[in-house]
């Protein structure tokens, strides 16, 4: 049945309860015509908070993007370019503070396409019966596909209207008049009462359409992803069938050569020949409903296959390509966007889904995992093996100044040295000079460790600098020629000024009245202001002596047991070792998210440290430098 469609609509007057708008476009061309037939949506907004205009022009905004990826994408089909026209309108809402509904409705050939979310519904009037097809009620977009009846009357509106209308009395409504009578006194009604602006329905009603105009009718549409009905597939292919043999018979038969008797009173031998066609004909006939019937049945389990995850890998494809789009703009919306298309992909490959779309998303997805997410996954490569050096060497502190880096080794009781740039490594102090250092410091060409007893200058000469005991946690560290120490017993950082002749004594670096707890700190670095690491995963910021505020923002997963921290003053961002997730965090010294780098060997690391300049991340997996390629700057 070819059907003439009669569409009527109404919204309600505008005003503080909301606003709501209706729309209708038919294409003119008939290639486009044929794809995506014509679209019907119906979109309201409440409350939010902002002004009459922002919320009329917002959601004159809203038709446009609705209507611009419906009839934009054409590659996809006529269900899922409707739907992800909702999503697009979905995800716009989000730019509203208020209520947002959106139905659409396409009709395309003999089939009509639904898609709703935010409360709007979709229902048919079918002679004396009612039925919803689409009642949004989640934060989830829903959608629909089916066959209209001669008579049917669907009605596309917002939440409200159907609460304020029963079905009686729109059922009488459409029985007892036509649709435009119908129509006029639903208004009346409608206009009699307050705060109804947010109310909007479209009517569309199918009639048969009259012989002589059928030739114009919209044509016949591929079977639907999903159907509010059952449909007679076996008559329609059997229907199909036998218009394509007859077509074949007809083309057939005009090209077969005529064969010509001329020996008069043989008509056996022409009913022969006859008999030859018509069996070679139906042979014919015969492979092709064959092959029809196989390439019917293969198709029909294609679509059901593909319908049963093509509106997933549609909102995949949509929520990556929003992402790229947002890149630079919005990183924690464009993260969020990306995990999701992410998760969704990676889900679909588990359940063993094969489909070229899915696997040309997964690549893209891939390619711009770096990008959008800052997530490197990498595997290290060899920077210096230190048992090479001297035999059973294993590192367990490291320290870097001025392209040297010294690495300790507690149980040996030696300090090597290796140059950044050309990786000559040397064995700066042995057991002699080393004794029982818990840690080492380095500033250019000195090096320094801390001891139970004291504080010592070690290389070339064993000196000790400063006697003293701060117990268990302290920490050491060289910068600007100056020594720092960290004692957590008291939660106290005391300077140790360079003189010509060593050090003068050591002054308190806070400011007075100042009381921090440094019980908890595993790592500090010095770039000018001191950043101190906390076992919890918490970074504090002193600068001047005094504490900064400083707040860690986008890191996904949170930092729950990392262990060391480092940067320096010509570094641009800070880095944090976090083995337990086998990453190496990388934040601003704003606080903000960067990057971050993923590698097994990361499991193994005790310590880090940076050079921006050189493009490394140096790592410390005891008898071994490892290495990373910094690809974030």
């Amino acid at each position: 049945m070819v059907f003439r469609v009669e569409t009527s609509k109404i919204t309600g007057t505008p005003d503080e309860s909301g606003w709501a708008q209706v729309h209708e476009f038919k294409p003119e061309e008939p290639g486009l015509i044929n794809l995506r037939g014509s679209l019907f949506a119906v979109i309201s907004t409440k409350g939010g908070g902002t002004s009459g205009v922002e919320s009329v022009a917002f959601g004159r905004n809203l038709i446009t993007k609705i209507h611009d990826t419906y009839f934009g994408n054409t590659t996809a089909s006529a269900f899922s370019a409707l739907t992800d026209a909702v999503e697009k309108g979905k995800s716009e809402s989000r730019n509203f503070e208020g209520e947002v509904e959106i139905a659409a409705v396409s009709l395309v050939g003999q089939v009509v396409y639904s898609a709703a979310y935010g409360g709007a519904e979709v229902a048919i009037l079918r002679k004396d019966s009612f039925a919803k097809i689409l009642e949004s009620k989640s934060e989830k977009v829903i959608s629909a596909s089916g066959y209209p009846k001669e008579g049917d009357i669907l009605i596309v509106g917002t939440s409200g209207f159907l609460e304020i209308f029963s079905v009686g009395s729109l059922k009488k409504a459409f029985l007892q008049s036509d649709l435009k009578g119908a129509t006029d006194g639903i208004v009346t009604a409608l206009h009699s009462g307050n705060d109804k602006g947010s109310l909007g329905v479209f009517f569309l009603k199918f009639e048969p359409e009259s012989s002589d105009s059928s030739q114009a009718a919209l044509q016949p549409a591929k079977e639907p992803a999903s159907a509010t009905s059952k449909i007679p597939s076996r008559t329609k292919l059997s229907a199909s069938i036998g218009a394509l043999s007859d077509s074949f018979s007809s083309k057939l038969t005009k090209k077969l050569p005529e064969r010509k008797i001329y020996i008069k009173g043989q008509e056996e031998e022409k009913d022969a020949g006859r008999k030859k066609i018509a069996v070679t004909v139906g042979i014919i006939l015969l492979v092709l409903l064959l092959v029809s019937i196989g390439f019917g049945i293969r198709q029909n389990r294609i679509s059901k296959e593909k319908g049963r995850y093509e509106t997933r890998l549609s909102s995949a494809q949509h929520e990556f390509d929003e992402a790229q789009s947002l890149l630079g703009l919005d990183p924690k919306r464009d993260r969020e966007l990306f995990v999701e298309s992410s998760t969704k992909v990676n889900e679909m490959l588990a359940e063993g889904i094969s489909d070229s779309e899915l696997d040309g998303l997964k690549v893209k997805l891939d390619e711009q995992q770096g990008a959008i997410l800052g997530e490197y996954t990498q595997e290290t490569d060899l920077f210096v093996d230190l048992a090479l050096l001297t035999d059973g060497f294993s590192g367990d502190d490291l320290a870097a100044s001025e392209g040297s880096l010294y690495v300790l080794d507690k149980n040996g009781k030696k300090i090597v040295r290796v140059e950044l740039d050309t990786k000559k490594s040397v064995v700066f102090a042995g057991p002699d000079q080393v004794d029982d250092a818990n840690l080492v410091a380095g500033y250019s060409d000195f090096a320094y460790t801390l001891n139970p007893d004291g504080i010592w200058e070690v290389g070339e000469d064993k000196k000790q600098l400063f006697e003293g005991t701060w117990g268990e946690g302290a920490m050491l560290y060289a910068y600007a020629g100056n020594l720092y120490l960290l004692n957590k017993d008291d939660s106290s950082i005391n300077r140790y000024a360079a003189i010509p002749d060593g050090f003068a004594d050591g002054q308190s670096w806070l400011i007075e009245d100042l009381d921090p707890d440094f019980s908890k700190v595993i790592s500090w670095t010095i770039d000018g202001s001191i950043w101190l690491l906390d076992d919890g995963g918490r970074i504090l910021k002193f600068s001047l002596g005094n504490q900064q505020n400083f707040k860690i923002k986008g890191v996904i997963p949170q930092m729950l047991n990392p262990k060391e921290i480092y940067t320096n003053e010509e570094q641009e961002y800070l880095y944090v070792l976090d083995p337990d997730e086998s990453r190496i965090v990388v934040i601003s010294k704003e606080g903000d998210y960067k990057a971050q780098y993923k590698s097994e060997k990361i499991k193994e690391a005790k310590d880090l440290t940076v050079s921006e300049s050189e493009g490394k991340i140096i790592l410390l997996t005891g008898d071994k430098l490892q290495s990373l390629e910094i690809e974030h700057l």
